[in-house]
């Protein structure tokens, strides 16, 4: 792909930090959301970029960027399979298949194949976060996926399930591109996503669409949206700790050390299963099973304390 079909989606806050991490970008691919709405706004904003940019038949890849893809060129691969079908009109989402029992993933349970592959499926239904014994029983049947949160459509399809599944969000992604282009966009955006629903791409849409389809994916995938996540990228120690800096661990298992100064040195006695984070400005201790509800304590935190 060439940089200047490539979109960044960002907080606000964040666009000049984006920008500054990825010069090779044209700034103006780097969009700054006003409020934080979820999936659907944002994936009804860059439906609206790309339709005053390229018109409705260009095609859209909607990927999440917390996301540990190592064969890129498996990665490339499917994503060229499921292209095929979007430029059918259909809605394509990446699913991979599950190794334990999350309760942290959503999943999708599959219908009929779709093509001699025997990796593109019909979907039957989108599954919400279950409990590890609903996981493993969804597991179990063979025909579910997680939900990796990766998208393909062309811009006419989703605006067309926009206007049947979610009309504020096409009302959205036509204002959106009305005012693409325009010296005030930044400005009129704000205006347009104070009004904008909250709430994710999967409800909004993909939930209540006819013929979505699955590509099951053939690479190697990880959501690292949890720091629980880096014992699947750190080499552990024989007491099955991981860590990034210096550190020491005296009767302790299973822990997870992060510092954000790999020069740090953590002292670790007689605990199992803690996550320790350490950055310049804050401390993160929590329970191995406790730690994916950071977003609970910070709820609880004031502002200048987030």
């Amino acid at each position: 792909l060439k940089f200047e079909v490539i979109f960044i989606f960002t907080n606000l806050n964040h666009v000049e930090g984006v920008r500054s991490l990825l010069p090779q970008l044209p700034a103006e691919n780097v969009i700054g959301e006003p409020q934080a709405r979820d999936t659907a706004p944002c994936a009804a904003l860059a439906a609206g970029i790309a339709r005053a940019r390229y018109g409705g038949d260009v095609e859209i890849i909607m990927l999440p960027a917390d996301h540990r893809i190592v064969n890129t060129a498996a990665f490339h691969a499917d994503l060229e399979l499921a292209g095929r079908f979007a430029r059918m009109g259909k809605l394509v989402t990446l699913g991979v298949e599950p190794t334990y029992p999350s309760p942290d993933y959503g999943y999708i349970e599959c219908g009929r194949e779709l093509d001699d592959s025997g990796r593109v499926r019909e979907v039957r239904c989108f599954i919400e976060k279950p409990d590890r014994v609903r996981a493993q029983s969804l597991i179990d049947t063979g025909r579910c996926r997680w939900n990796s949160g990766m998208f393909v459509w062309l811009a006419s399809s989703i605006e067309r399930e926009f206007e049947r599944c979610a009309p504020e969000l096409a009302k959205l992604c036509k204002e959106v591109a009305a005012a693409w282009g325009r010296a005030d966009f930044a400005e009129t955006l704000k205006d347009i996503y104070a009004s904008a629903p909250r709430t994710s791409i999967d409800y909004a849409v993909m939930e209540k669409s006819m013929g979505v389809v699955l590509v099951s994916a053939s690479f190697e995938w990880d959501d690292v949206g949890n720091w629980i996540s880096l014992r699947n990228h750190l080499a552990a120690d024989g007491s099955g700790n991981v860590f990034n800096c210096r550190a020491a661990f005296l009767e302790s298992h299973d822990c997870v050390v992060f510092a954000e100064d790999h020069r740090h040195t953590a002292g670790v006695i007689g605990v199992d299963d803690l996550v320790i984070v350490n950055t310049p400005d804050a401390t993160l201790v929590a329970r191995a099973d406790a730690a994916p509800r950071l977003k609970e304590l910070l709820k609880k935190m004031e502002p200048d304390q987030r």
